[in-house]
């Protein structure tokens, strides 16, 4: 191959794509930076969950839940509910 560095057509493929994914992400915090509960809180919060709701799921009281929330919104610099899920859109966690 005269030295030159072969890359098969998947492989090309797979890191354009790969690359474009990551040029779409806004810049801020990765969801893999949040503790499991912060996940699984903002997955219930995505689907709709109201925080009692929330807290009767993970059998756990709803101030834990408003905690857990005021937790996120200071990560991701929202104000609310709609800005968590615009944050969260954005960095494509769901």
């Amino acid at each position: 191959m005269d030295g030159k560095m072969f890359f098969s057509p998947e492989l090309v493929g797979k890191m354009l794509y790969r690359s474009a994914e990551f040029m779409h992400k806004e810049p801020g915090l990765d969801i893999s930076e949040l503790h499991e509960r912060e996940k699984v809180i903002i997955k219930l919060i995505y689907e709709e969950y109201s925080s009692q709701e929330i807290a009767d799921k993970l059998n756990i009281s709803e101030n834990t839940v408003k905690t857990y929330r005021k937790s996120l919104f200071a990560k991701t610099g929202s104000k609310n509910v709609v800005g968590l899920m615009k944050y969260a859109l954005k960095q494509g966690w769901f």
